[in-house]
């Protein structure tokens, strides 16, 4: 019987939903990160389970084909990029299995997967990052470890976008020198725009601090490319983020340009992270919402209004629903500022929202979806159903989540007829996903 500690040699033939590489012993699947199918590995079990145990890689003895050097200094123990061990060819290859064990495993369905659309840009393509300081007050700044509290402190990131990146010397320097003087200050949030002229940076606290305004003069001094800095505390309510925001220095906004639309962001404005794909991902969702310019568009979890406003000129009428009201507001703001009339937003939840406006006799024609990561809730998948509408287009970060709620939609006559998965994260076991359901 496989123990904790023991050393084995894996033949890894598969994959798992994290990207880890999975082999069995003893008839128990066992999980290796950094490992890649086709790999024989010799490894060391960390965790056992009645079905399953996880192992850490000690060497890898017959390497695969698709094996290449990582090219961070810190891959081995930020956790992070946990595919950076395979080749770009191999990453698209091992993310489209995940989506398919995802979809048979959870959702049911043997939909065909289309292969996954390729990033040109392979690092140095985020526009954001949160950067925590450790526990304690220590010195530097970094990512948590994988599954972990514990932060790994980095001197560079070669996933942030050049702009990013060639702030965090002066981050660092201004944290030694100021950033000391503010209790409490718990992380640093950093997103630039897609042209890389601009940047905000947040300051993550406990509680507000007087010396906050001033270290934030300070760091705005320092850097020309930023416009502005923002304090945010109080216990997280949005994944890093406290719910009492306040701008200490400089613009509250930055401006950026997605698929043709300027938009006006906050500092916690949900966009995706890799702007080049993101084209291809709205893209994407307007072929598969086959818009003739005769359809009402119900765009749900619309957040800043990106993907609404991309359909605009392409629907009759589109309505964005998200029920986080700074967001809406941000979603008609940017219309305005897009000059679209045909696109209006509503702060409320979609369960509520759906039935109210079947109330006043507006149908829609086809409903977008791009939840967070833990997919739609029960009422929402219900509301939308009811609603009837011809086609469903699902944006999804979680082929687990995903793969669950088109079983739902499925069980209600929507079944999937396409299904494209897109590298919006390169180097790193995440992958996004549109898919298209219809009756």
């Amino acid at each position: 019987m496989m123990r904790r500690g023991d050393v084995f040699e894996l033949e890894i033939d598969g994959i798992g939903a994290a990207a880890e590489g999975v082999g069995r012993q003893e008839g128990m699947a066992v999980f290796v990160p950094g490992t890649l199918p086709g790999e024989r590995v010799r490894v060391r079990a960390v965790q056992v389970k009645k079905s399953f145990a996880r192992a850490r890689l000690l060497a890898v003895l017959q390497p695969s084909a698709g094996r290449v050097q990582p090219c961070c200094p810190h891959y081995a123990s930020c956790g992070g990029c946990m595919l950076q061990h395979a080749e770009d060819a191999l990453q698209l290859v091992l993310k489209r299995d995940i989506v398919l064990q995802a979809l048979s495993r959870i959702g049911g369905s043997r939909c065909v997967v289309a292969p996954v659309l390729p990033a040109e840009k392979r690092l140095q393509y985020r526009n954001r990052a949160v950067l925590h300081l450790p526990a304690g007050g220590g010195a530097g700044f970094g990512f948590f470890h994988a599954g972990s509290r514990c932060v790994q402190p980095l001197t560079d990131c070669l996933l942030l976008r050049p702009v990013l990146r060639g702030f965090l010397p002066r981050l660092s320097v201004w944290l030694g020198k100021t950033g000391k003087r503010i209790p409490g200050l718990r992380a640093l949030a950093l997103r630039c725009n897609s042209a890389e002229e601009g940047m905000l940076c947040t300051l993550i606290l406990d509680q507000p601090h007087p010396a906050a305004r001033d270290a934030a003069v300070e760091l705005l001094t320092a850097e020309p490319r930023l416009c502005g800095v923002w304090s945010c505390s109080g216990k997280p309510v949005y994944g890093a983020y406290g719910a009492k925001w306040q701008l200490l220095a400089g613009k509250g906004q930055l401006m950026d340009m997605i698929d043709g639309i300027p938009l006006s962001l906050s500092p916690a404005s949900f966009t995706q992270v890799h702007p080049e794909q993101t084209v291809r991902l709205y893209e994407t969702v307007r072929r598969f919402a086959a818009l003739s310019g005769r359809e009402t568009v119900f765009d749900l979890y619309s957040g800043i209004g990106c993907i609404a406003l991309s359909m605009a000129g392409k629907a009759k009428e589109v309505i964005g629903v998200e029920n986080y009201a700074p967001a809406a507001a941000d979603a008609a703001r940017n219309a305005a500022l897009a000059g679209i009339g045909n696109c209006r937003f509503l702060a409320e939840d979609a369960a509520q929202a759906l039935p109210r406006l079947a109330a006043e006799n507006i149908q829609p024609d086809v409903v977008v979806l791009d939840p967070p990561r833990a997919g739609c809730s029960e009422a929402v998948i219900d509301s939308v159903v009811q609603a009837v509408p011809q086609r469903i287009v699902y944006v999804s970060c979680d082929p687990a989540t995903l793969a669950r709620d088109v079983r739902r939609f499925a069980a209600a006559g929507y079944l999937p007829q396409q299904i494209q998965p897109l590298d919006m994260f390169p180097q790193t076991s995440h992958v996004e996903c549109v898919v298209l359901m219809s009756k």
